[in-house]
């Protein structure tokens, strides 16, 4: 049951009434729109064609008052509770990115709050990724064989970390500061095994 007073702190985008209503005007101003697509602009247009337009675009109403279905009841999106520290690594797999795109990533991964390690999977075996590794404070590894592209640096990666949680970044991926604390409280349920 949700409480009769919005919290004011409650971002406006997570606010019910503004959620329906903006649901509402979508759904409202398609209908007039497609009332008058259907009735005023077929013109010569041969009936087969214009019947197979209509029909795509009847086909965005009904994509539509189904993702409305979904938004109506906005979800409660309070982070549960960390009640124990997880260990947790961080490993970002690369290939061929540039080095400033790996170099954002790593720096996001520095920024990371909560304990955790940070493992940089190397696929290139490029000198210049080692040596931002090592200027960042970050664990590098490269693997001797390339096989299985992402799955294989995954594994590889999975290998070497020790700890129990793993966040799995792509090299272009820069995380939020609050990443593991968004999280790592879901874990606390035994019947979660991925986030």
């Amino acid at each position: 049951q949700q409480p009769s007073s919005v919290d004011p702190t409650t971002p406006l985008w997570e606010r019910p009434v503004l959620v329906r209503a903006c649901i509402a005007a979508a759904i409202g101003t398609t209908i007039v729109y497609l009332t008058w697509r259907i009735m005023d602009t077929r013109g010569s247009v041969p009936l087969w064609l214009f019947a197979s337009l209509a029909t795509l675009e009847l086909w965005t109403l009904f994509r539509l008052v189904f993702d409305a279905r979904v938004l109506w009841t906005v979800p409660n999106n309070a982070r549960p509770d960390i009640t124990e520290v997880i260990s947790t690594d961080i490993i970002v797999t690369c290939f061929h990115e540039p080095v400033h795109v790996v170099r954002a990533t790593l720096l996001g991964c520095n920024a990371v709050t909560y304990p955790h390690s940070t493992f940089l999977i190397d696929d290139a075996g490029r000198p210049e990724m080692a040596e931002l590794a090592r200027e960042l404070g970050v664990q590098y590894a490269q693997r001797a064989e390339t096989d299985g592209a992402r799955a294989g640096a995954i594994n590889f990666g999975l290998s070497l970390s020790t700890a129990e949680l793993a966040l799995l970044l792509e090299a272009d991926q820069v995380p939020l500061p609050d990443a593991l604390h968004a999280t790592v409280g879901y874990f606390g349920d035994n019947h979660v095994a991925v986030v």
